[in-house]
């Protein structure tokens, strides 16, 4: 039917461009190069309008064994040429199929790798927080046990000082050089 009505639109356009026989003889006296140029000017429009007319048919060529290429090949299992125009359909709707899956698998791996990352991403951003917590954590601690350490051993030597000269004093053990040094160290 497409090929049908193409050549009914080409045969009226060559009709339309073509020079009627009935014209009177003073069209027929007209200038030569009136005449050229209407003769190109309709030249440039049929060679226009069968470029036109051809894509066309092969658009709609294409688009009828692309939609029914498949049905073709599941209804019509015998004769050569429908089958090899089937397979070939077939082959153009896998090339398609895989050309999709294809796509969708580059963008599932897309997805899978923005995730990792964002995943690793925060991943590290809370390791390093948990470390840097855990070494300031650390250090704190390690102060204040330094800190208390020597508190404690100050303390508990001026109290084994203090202790030790009152035991001294208090059994007025005054003969002994310590006990000297204690006094002029205390000031008495």
């Amino acid at each position: 039917m497409t090929l049908i009505g193409s050549s009914i639109v080409l045969a009226v356009v060559m009709r339309a461009v073509t020079p009627s026989p009935c014209l009177s003889s003073s069209s027929s006296s007209s200038s030569s190069s009136s005449r050229s140029s209407i003769n190109s000017s309709s030249s440039t429009v049929v060679v226009v309008v069968v470029v036109v007319v051809v894509v066309l048919i092969v658009v709609v060529v294409v688009v009828v064994v692309l939609v029914t290429g498949v049905v073709v090949v599941v209804v019509v299992v015998g004769g050569g040429g429908v089958v090899v125009v089937g397979v070939v359909v077939v082959a153009l709707v896998v090339v398609v199929v895989v050309i999709v899956v294809v796509v969708a698998l580059e963008v599932v791996v897309l997805v899978v790798v923005a995730i990792a990352v964002l995943v690793t991403v925060v991943v590290v951003v809370v390791v390093v927080v948990v470390v840097v917590v855990v070494v300031v954590v650390v250090i704190v601690v390690v102060v204040v046990v330094v800190v208390v350490v020597v508190v404690v051993v100050v303390v508990l030597v001026v109290v084994v000082v203090v202790v030790a000269y009152m035991l001294l004093h208090l059994f007025a053990i005054n003969n002994y050089g310590i006990v000297k040094i204690l006094d002029c160290i205390c000031g008495f």
